[in-house]
């Protein structure tokens, strides 16, 4: 249905990654695991895993309208295969059927995916996570992933508010999310939607330093 895209780094890309390893439900809200990698490289250079998290109150509401074109719909077994392709090709790595089971379909702590689809076939997907052991009271937006050609379309921004709606509809208080410091089409949509950075460590913070002030444009 949709072949895998190539240059992750466009700026349209819009995507949430998540490393189940990196997680100790023995921590707080705003930590996790300090022997976690939150620095990793791409293309010869260090990139930072960032933290956000929504402090709430979550909107009750779909924030986001979707586009003309596009449908928002919960996914079943049978979109199974168009997830691994839509993930595969967001995240430019290895996605079948099996992984797509483990992550999201028979993960006892993912319980609703949701996708957009244009005339085409499904064009983006998240899902709401939860791990009242690691966050209490928030729900995780998880593995946000955006095809190339619904750039521009707020795809990821429905999406995500989608999952902070579901959330609220939980009784969850908060939301968190783990993105990367290069995904800055990315970031922008997440602090549009009331998330803010939430420093894990010193490289962190500094990745945030460098970041923030490149969304403002030049200095006047």
């Amino acid at each position: 249905m949709c072949s895998r895209e190539q240059n992750a780094h466009l700026p349209g890309r819009l995507f949430v990654r998540h490393r189940r390893t990196a997680l100790s439900p023995a921590n707080p809200l705003h930590t996790l695991n300090p022997t976690a990698r939150l620095d990793h490289s791409r293309g010869g250079k260090t990139m930072t895993q960032l933290f956000m998290t929504h402090p709430g109150p979550l909107p009750a509401e779909l924030l986001v309208p979707l586009a003309p074109g596009l449908a928002l719909r919960e996914a079943t077994a049978a979109d199974e295969k168009a997830i691994a392709e839509t993930l595969a090709a967001s995240f430019e790595e290895e996605w079948d059927v099996a992984r797509v089971r483990a992550e999201f379909s028979d993960a006892g702590d993912v319980p609703v995916t949701w996708l957009v689809e244009d005339e085409q076939g499904v064009v983006g997907v998240a899902s709401e996570r939860i791990m009242p052991g690691t966050y209490p009271d928030a729900g995780y937006v998880h593995y946000v992933g955006v095809l190339d050609r619904a750039r521009g379309r707020r795809v990821g921004a429905t999406l995500t508010a989608r999952c902070l709606q579901g959330f609220a509809e939980r009784g969850l208080a908060t939301a968190v999310l783990e993105t990367d410091d290069f995904r800055v089409p990315a970031v922008v949509t997440y602090l549009r939607l009331g998330f803010v950075p939430t420093y894990r460590s010193a490289a962190e913070q500094g990745a945030w330093s460098v970041l923030l002030p490149s969304l403002f444009g030049p200095r006047v």
